[in-house]
């Protein structure tokens, strides 16, 4: 059993790391932003779609740029004629998305936006200093100071699982085994059945 002075330690630099996480997060959706405003000013919002790539890695990439209106301003579908904007978007997704990632854990996974907010005229801010961030996620798993200790040391060990999982699915036995499994599996012509049921038929793991 560790330490009780040892494991408290360890809980106070958890949540310093957290802390400095959360921060760093933050200036990287704000640089995002900024360096894709840089190419189109009247940059509003990104749409992001976090996905694992064919490698079975974890890609977080520009979708679209929107203006205020909505108005499409880059779609990652089309591309663009500018190659300063190409590069923009280019150096955004691999400079501060995939860092943004491996902070945020789950959090940009699948669809999410980052929004960069107008100037406060009354303030006399340029577009740029005045911008700020708005986002539609709902809060993550990142924002861990209102945890308990409990609760904090379950979200580090499923952080440290979805580590151990990233580091299995870039292993090519692995992963040849998995998808053979895979494969089994949509060729059963096994009964399915409920999530209710798998659970009747599934010993709870000893504590």
């Amino acid at each position: 059993m560790p330490d009780e002075g040892l494991l408290q330690v360890f809980q106070d630099t958890a949540r310093r790391y957290d802390a400095v996480a959360n921060d760093l997060a933050g200036l990287a959706e704000r640089l995002a932003l900024e360096t894709v405003a840089g190419a189109l000013p009247a940059t509003r919002t990104l749409e992001l779609r976090g996905e694992l790539n064919e490698g079975w890695l974890r890609t977080l990439r520009i979708q679209r740029v929107l203006d205020a209106s909505g108005r499409v301003l880059f779609d990652a579908t089309e591309g663009h004629d500018d190659r300063s904007v190409e590069d923009a978007i280019d150096e955004t997704d691999a400079d501060y998305l995939d860092l943004l990632l491996d902070l945020t854990g789950d959090r940009h996974m699948g669809l999410t936006t980052l929004e960069r907010e107008p100037p406060t005229p009354d303030r006399g801010e340029s577009a740029r200093g005045a911008s700020r961030l708005r986002s539609s996620r709902k809060p993550s798993t990142m924002d861990r100071g209102a945890l308990t200790p409990e609760q904090l040391e379950r979200q580090h060990a499923l952080d440290r699982s979805w580590a151990q999982a990233q580091r299995d699915l870039a292993d090519p036995a692995f992963r040849a085994e998995l998808e053979a499994s895979i494969e089994r599996l949509n060729r059963s012509t096994a009964q399915p059945i409920s999530g209710s049921e798998f659970l009747a038929q599934t010993e709870r793991a000893g504590e």
